[in-house]
């Protein structure tokens, strides 16, 4: 494997934790020409991915396109978020129309993710791994649902700030949007790692690999389910959400971050020349 494939699969494997920490950190917002940093993530990202597919298509099996394909669904999100610099972060320190924005951002990645794992499922299943793809299947698509829900709850509610309409959340929405964003979130972690093990027996993951994701998953699941369905509060007179442990694991893009390794982790580099 050559330097130059290590180096763009490196990248690609870093690419969810570059795009957070641009998106996340606000003082960053405020870069002279940011704009021009997030075209350049993106154009990298994108030329490294067309490498990587193109690559992996030889050794990808029976349909050889869709391989990249899950591959590139699942990191797609982070490459949008490192070009757009938005989706991340505490909504209440961020503009109306940046919110707007966010909530639109993260309904695009949210059938971006639900359509990667239904491909990756056909690629499992192709190289004979039909149980666990299809609890992941069976996972990806309520999560899917859910994430358009609970998102075009927030997003109308941005749209009316946009608006000038400053009307707080009726109180059985709030609690709606917390029962959604719960489960959304609870189901694509448990696909996450139901995608690993079904990856592990199809080997396009390696035992250590597997025993990571699923480990991780079950780890934020259990924070999850102690914290409760109620969303933490978040707010100038709280504690910082990125020292809240059980705020971090409900960020709705949160749970893409392991995803979108999944998908780099597929287009890992076989033998042979660049």
């Amino acid at each position: 494997m050559s330097a130059g494939r290590r180096g763009g699969f490196a990248f690609l494997c870093a690419l969810p934790f570059v795009a957070l920490a641009f998106a996340a950190a606000r003082p960053l917002h405020d870069l002279p020409g940011r704009e021009l940093i997030g075209v350049a993530l993106f154009a990298l990202a994108l030329a490294l991915l067309w490498r990587a597919g193109a690559a992996a298509i030889p050794r990808s099996g029976p349909s050889p396109r869709a391989l990249p394909m899950a591959a590139g669904l699942l990191l797609a999100p982070w490459m949008l978020i490192a070009l757009l610099w938005t989706g991340l972060g505490a909504p209440f320190q961020a503009t109306a129309l940046e919110n707007q924005h966010r909530y639109v951002l993260l309904m695009v990645n949210a059938l971006l993710v639900g359509a990667g794992f239904m491909v990756l499922r056909d690629v499992l299943q192709e190289r004979g791994e039909r149980f666990f793809s299809s609890a992941m299947f069976a996972a990806a698509v309520p999560a899917s649902g859910l994430y358009l829900a609970c998102i075009a709850i927030t997003l109308a509610d941005a749209t009316m700030a946009v608006q000038g309409d400053r009307t707080p959340f009726p109180p059985m929405l709030s609690h709606l949007y917390d029962a959604l964003e719960f489960f959304a979130c609870s189901l694509t972690y448990a696909c996450t790692a139901l995608a690993a093990v079904a990856m592990g027996r199809a080997g396009l993951l390696g035992r250590t690999a597997v025993r990571v994701f699923v480990v991780l998953s079950a780890v934020i699941l259990v924070l999850l389910v102690l914290h409760g369905i109620e969303y933490p509060e978040i707010s100038g007179q709280t504690a910082p959400w990125y020292t809240q442990p059980g705020v971090i694991v409900r960020i709705p893009a949160m749970p893409w971050v392991m995803s979108g390794l999944m998908g780099a982790l597929m287009l890992r580099p076989g033998p042979g020349p660049a």
